[in-house]
C-alpha cells in the first residue's frame, strides 16, 4: 500500500471523501491508526522485509498485523524536512522546508489535521522535530 491508497482508503482525500458519507462516516466503523516512525532505519532493516541478518520480532508482529510500506523513500535526509515530507505528502521544494530551521507554511494541511478534521483524536508522542510549534494545534492537528 503507498501513501496515496492509505489516504484514499481512510477517506481523507478530497477526492475521495469517504469519511464523510461512507465507510468510516460511524467512529466505529474507523480503524485505529498507529504510525511508528524510526530515525535513520532503512527499508530493508527489518526480518519481515526479507533481511536474514537481523531479528525484529516486535516490529514484524506489527507489520504482520497492520500496514507495511514497502515502498516508502526519505524526502529528504534531514529530520525537519522528511518529517514534513511525511505529514503534508509534499516535497521539501513544495513546502519550502529544506533545512531544520524553515517555518512550516500554514496553507499546507498536514497529516494530523486531516486526520482531526474527519473525526480522529489524534496524539503524538516522541521527537517533534517539525518547523511548526507543537502550540499551534489548529494547524498540525495533534493534541
Amino acid at each position: 500500500m503507498n501513501r496515496r491508497q492509505f489516504i484514499k482508503f481512510l477517506g481523507l482525500s478530497p477526492l475521495f471523501p469517504v469519511s464523510r458519507t461512507g465507510l468510516f462516516a460511524h467512529p466505529s466503523k474507523r480503524p485505529n491508526i498507529l504510525l511508528i516512525i524510526t530515525d535513520q532505519q532503512s527499508a530493508g532493516a527489518m526480518s519481515c522485509a526479507g533481511n536474514t541478518f537481523l531479528n525484529t520480532p516486535h516490529m514484524d508482529y506489527l507489520a504482520n498485523r497492520g500496514v507495511l510500506f514497502s515502498k516508502a523513500y526519505c524526502g529528504q535526509p534531514l529530520c525537519v524536512p522528511s518529517r514534513g515530507v511525511m505529514f503534508t505528502g509534499r516535497m521539501p521544494h513544495e513546502t519550502g522546508i529544506t533545512i531544520n530551521k524553515h517555518k512550516h507554511p500554514v496553507k499546507v494541511p498536514m497529516l494530523g489535521k486531516l486526520l482531526a478534521d474527519a473525526g480522529y483524536e489524534c496524539g503524538y508522542v516522541g521527537k517533534w522535530h517539525l518547523t511548526i510549534p507543537f502550540s499551534e494545534e489548529i494547524t498540525h492537528g495533534f493534541s
